[in-house]
């Protein structure tokens, strides 16, 4: 969208300014680092979190996983956990924030007891006592180093199930809300200041009707904005339904001054004849991000009352395949022998373009007619304006490090008919001024300009 300047002044009046704009928002990437804590190799982990840090990246998403971490009810894998402490203090170390995943039952404490290992993970625990008790032990052993916990995943999917062969929306949601709720006091009770993210919701959520009654029932029914700071979704297919539902029943769902990110999103299942090979993936990797992601979701985290930043995680950091061949690549920055993959470059250009504003502080976040001056004038004044950094209404993209948008600045008459363009240029964020004289601009319309002033921006 271009941003015209119109002006309609004059040398009596003062000068007023009709100017809406909403607050700036900062945009942060990161990814899901699904293999993060069981790294025990410290060059490939250090080789990895390198490569994220030069991509850009500042969030890192991992799975704490209840099943691993505590194998027996009263035995905790202490060397898992010790390998864990190491990895988040070298992440933060370098300036990452860590998003603690707390997910999958082990075994012995599943309502599912009776199946496999890998399938009663996927079940919601038999008691929230344990599960509360769980919470409290990890939180308390890393309150010092994390601040954001993500408590389940894609619970309204296949990972939070509570009776065998269905989909029972209901009883799911009310499972969910006790186990959210459980959670979340448990956390707050020892870091007051720490932020409870949602478990992320599919992208099937709006457009599966029992998805959506799970959601419904979940948010309404039983309110499960009280528990959490952080609403999040995963976005792998064009989510323009869950985009209607989400603008449709924020309010309804309570989810007013929540903070609002993207926890898991990737392109390589966008195109729906088929997956994505790693090239065509990269090719349009930041055409995703910015039109698919950021310029649909965005607004969501506008009005958070924490301030954060409108966090991107790309799922995931390296390759992960889904199950066996053929099945498809989740397509990462990384590949299984370490090394980049071609995504890695797309996502460096990509992640700097957009997170452009956190570079540049000196450059101004919002739009700014100034008052003329001097004013009254004879016969110049000069108009100052700034063009900001923002994403809220960008311009066509036009490569790395550009982030130009069209601007037009125009004087009319107090009859609105057009008496000079000052300025018509693309122009890139910072401060400019620009000078009108009646004199060399003379005209029927520049003696007018004597009779009234106003401004507007259109």
């Amino acid at each position: 969208m271009n941003k015209y300047f119109e002006l309609l002044f004059g040398i009596v009046c003062s000068i007023f300014i009709i100017f809406t704009n909403s607050r700036a928002q900062k945009v942060e990437f990161g990814a899901h680092w699904w293999n993060a804590y069981q790294l025990t190799n410290e060059f490939v982990f250090n080789t990895e979190k390198d490569i994220a840090k030069e991509a850009g990246l500042k969030w890192i998403r991992a799975t704490f996983d209840w099943s691993e971490i505590q194998p027996s009810p009263n035995s905790f894998d202490e060397n898992y956990i010790s390998v864990m402490e190491k990895n988040i203090d070298a992440l933060k170390g370098d300036g990452f924030e860590v998003i603690a995943m707390l997910l999958w039952s082990p075994k012995w404490a599943s309502s599912y007891s009776f199946a496999d290992i890998d399938s009663a993970k996927h079940w919601a625990p038999a008691d929230t006592s344990i599960w509360k008790n769980f919470v409290g032990n990890i939180v308390s052993r890393f309150k010092d180093k994390v601040h954001y916990w993500e408590i389940w995943n894609e619970q309204d999917g296949s990972y939070f199930n509570t009776s065998p062969g269905t989909f029972q929306n209901i009883s799911r949601a009310s499972a969910y809300s006790q186990f959210l709720k459980s959670g979340y006091r448990k956390i707050k009770s020892i870091d007051p200041d720490s932020k409870i993210l949602f478990g992320g919701l599919t992208s099937e959520a709006a457009s599966n009707p029992l998805k959506k009654e799970f959601m419904d029932s979940l948010f309404i029914r039983y309110n499960a904005a009280d528990f959490i700071d952080i609403m999040n979704i995963h976005v792998y297919v064009n989510a323009k339904s869950l985009v209607d539902t989400l603008s449709d029943r924020w309010d309804k769902y309570r989810l007013t001054g929540k903070a609002f990110w993207i926890t898991e999103t990737s392109n390589f299942r966008a195109n729906n004849s088929g997956y994505l090979s790693e090239s065509v993936s990269a090719a349009f990797f930041c055409e995703w991000l910015k039109d698919s992601v950021v310029a649909k979701f965005r607004h969501f985290n506008q009005n958070n009352k924490y301030d954060l930043p409108f966090v991107v995680l790309w799922f995931p950091l390296e390759n992960k395949r889904e199950g066996y061949p053929p099945f498809p690549m989740d397509w990462g920055l990384i590949d299984s022998t370490g090394n980049k993959t071609e995504l890695f470059d797309e996502c460096k250009s990509c992640v700097s373009l957009l997170t452009d504003v956190d570079k540049k502080k000196d450059l101004p976040n919002e739009f700014v007619l100034k008052q003329n001056y001097p004013n009254p004038f004879n016969p110049s004044t000069t108009i100052e304006y700034t063009i900001p950094t923002s994403l809220l209404n960008p311009s066509p993209y036009q490569g790395e490090g550009h982030r130009e948008r069209l601007v037009t600045l125009k004087v009319y008459d107090i009859l609105g008919c057009e008496v000079a363009t000052l300025v018509n240029e693309y122009q890139q964020p910072g401060h400019y001024s620009a000078q009108f004289n009646v004199e060399t601009r003379h005209s029927a319309g520049a003696e007018r300009l004597y009779q009234a002033a106003f401004i507007f921006i259109r």
